[in-house]
């Protein structure tokens, strides 16, 4: 049994004892309930404590998915000693709770405190509370409100194919300046350049996006970050990986076709917080908005690759609905701010400059090339190492690993893109000696919240390369990551990367054996050994 320590029970001893009856309980979160705003994957799961009598929340304690039934205890001693206003510090008569696992473990604690502890099958006040947060978060425009939301996912599906992201970082700020449905000039960060977490943040004031930016670089704790993420002033789209894609060769999003992708939308604001949905006029704002942008990147492409960002200026004269008091069609203008993209990535340097030497390099993987996951068994590796321009062997297998054993599936990682890019890869990482190792390090990315795993490649000359980033909290690309992690058991730490030719629509993520250029088997590396501690500032302003 569970005991609190001398010092905290007498402490609480003296605190003073009422009548009320207090419930307890620990929930998931359902139904798209959330009590912490912002797609914060370790937060899941969370505690209260209610003051049955009185009929106010003493305590909500968002809490990891992994955490045991000391949580819920921790969730108690703040609920008696610091409570939710208004309450004040004291000692319950008697709890109820309707989990015997969590009976089981206060009764020890609640013992030494002098409180009567019970199972009871109901909790009412609780069930209430969870009923109305679940109405809140899920309320929904009315049906009328809704009748603009396919012209959003047109526009949407039309800037997928736009790829603005292949040509801008997040830092390359467009002012598109609308006046009308309550928005003067938005100014539009475009999320992607890094291959990951796909689409558009409008904001609404400049001042909300410099201060953001200036919080996210001064990168404080993930209590503050979500404060400056909820603080944002914007209209939001995302792109997500729906549930029915799924390849042989498991894919990053970049190189996936817009049926596999589920566009989100939403609002963020300082007193409002986080809205995954639009009214109708942000909803008609955001498809004009979409569109400018569109015409703008397909206009000026020749003007923005190779990292250009020029002044340029251009008008558009946009179609909108019929409605009235709403010029149609309306005259749009856009314009690229170099002058703040100097200045977000001088801000970025400065911070760059204070933490020492870059973690690794990302100039090994061409852009647009095929990034993806698979396996291989050992019969696979041994018909390529007969057709491979270039083939690394394991010099030191794992103890255990038999190279024979055609059952184990080795973990790969596929980079596949033209002849000519295919072979300079090769070469490069030749030049470095080969590879030394394949692994994940956590990273922080800030923008939307998310925290992605870093796919990261280690050649034996010690330099890093970036491969990709996978976010953990996307349920495809978590099941990426453990299959990558449970192939990786499988063989004893033997992975394998692979260089193939033939990134065309009939041969993209599925290379035949005369597509292979390259096979480099290595071992699996770890986080830890990268020694990097916890990556944040190179992942989330990047250019």
């Amino acid at each position: 049994m569970s005991h609190l320590n001398p010092g905290t029970r007498r402490r609480l001893m003296k605190l003073p004892q009422d009548a009320s009856v207090w419930e307890g309980d620990r929930a998931k979160l359902h139904d798209g309930l959330q009590l912490v705003q912002g797609d914060m994957p370790e937060v899941e799961d969370y505690v209260l404590w209610v003051d049955g009598t009185q009929g106010f929340v003493r305590i909500i304690e968002t809490i990891s998915p992994e955490a045991g039934p000391e949580a819920i205890v921790r969730a108690l001693l703040k609920a008696i000693e610091y409570p939710h206003q208004p309450g004040h510090p004291a000692r319950p008569k008697k709890i109820v709770v309707r989990d015997r696992q969590i009976q089981l473990y206060l009764k020890s604690i609640v013992q030494d405190l002098d409180i009567t502890l019970e199972f009871v099958p109901e909790l009412p006040l609780i069930d209430d509370l969870l009923e109305d947060f679940k109405s809140f978060r899920n309320q929904r425009p009315s049906d009328d409100s809704l009748k603009y939301d396919g012209l959003l996912l047109e526009k949407a599906e039309q800037l997928w194919n736009t790829a603005p992201w292949a040509l801008m970082g997040d830092h390359q700020i467009l002012e598109v300046e609308v006046n009308q449905w309550d928005l003067g000039t938005v100014y539009v960060s475009v999320l992607g350049n890094l291959g990951m977490e796909f689409g558009i943040l409008a904001y609404r004031n400049l001042d909300s996006l410099k201060e953001f930016r200036i919080r996210a670089v001064a990168q404080g704790s993930m209590a503050e970050m979500e404060a400056a993420f909820l603080a944002q002033d914007c209209i939001f789209m995302n792109y997500e990986i729906n549930e029915r894609s799924a390849d042989v060769i498991l894919r990053t999003p970049r190189s996936m076709p817009y049926e596999s992708m589920e566009p989100s939308f939403g609002s963020l604001h300082p007193l409002e917080g986080m809205r995954s949905f639009l009214h109708e006029d942000e909803t008609i704002a955001l498809a004009v908005i979409l569109e400018a942008l569109h015409r703008f990147v397909t206009k000026n492409r020749a003007k923005l690759i190779n990292d250009q960002f020029p002044a340029i200026t251009s008008r558009y004269k946009l179609p909108t609905p019929d409605i009235d008091g709403i010029p149609n069609p309306l005259t749009v203008k856009v314009l690229t701010r170099p002058d703040l993209a100097s200045e977000f990535l001088e801000d970025d340097d400065e911070e760059y400059d204070d933490e020492g030497e870059e973690l690794f390099r990302d100039d090994l993987v061409p852009e647009n090339a095929f990034t993806g996951f698979g396996k291989a068994t050992s019969d696979f590796l041994a018909q390529i190492k007969l057709t491979a321009s270039h083939y690394q062997e394991l010099e030191q297998p794992s103890k255990g690993f038999k190279t024979s054993a055609d059952k184990v599936e080795i973990p790969t990682f596929l980079l596949q893109t033209s002849l000519v890019k295919a072979k300079a890869m090769v070469k490069m990482i030749q030049a470095m000696e080969g590879v030394q190792g394949i692994g994940f390090h956590s990273g922080d990315s800030h923008l939307m919240g998310n925290r992605p795993s870093l796919g990261l490649l280690k050649t034996k000359n010690g330099e890093v390369f970036l491969l990709g980033e996978f976010n953990e909290w996307d349920p495809e690309e978590r099941e990426w990551l453990s299959l990558w992690e449970k192939r990786s058991k499988a063989s004893k730490g033997h992975c394998a990367l692979i260089i193939a030719k033939g990134n065309t629509r009939s041969s993209k993520a599925n290379p035949s054996d005369a597509d292979i250029l390259a096979v480099f088997e290595t071992k699996v590396i770890l986080e830890e050994e990268f020694g990097f501690g916890e990556v944040e500032q190179t992942i989330v302003f990047n250019g």
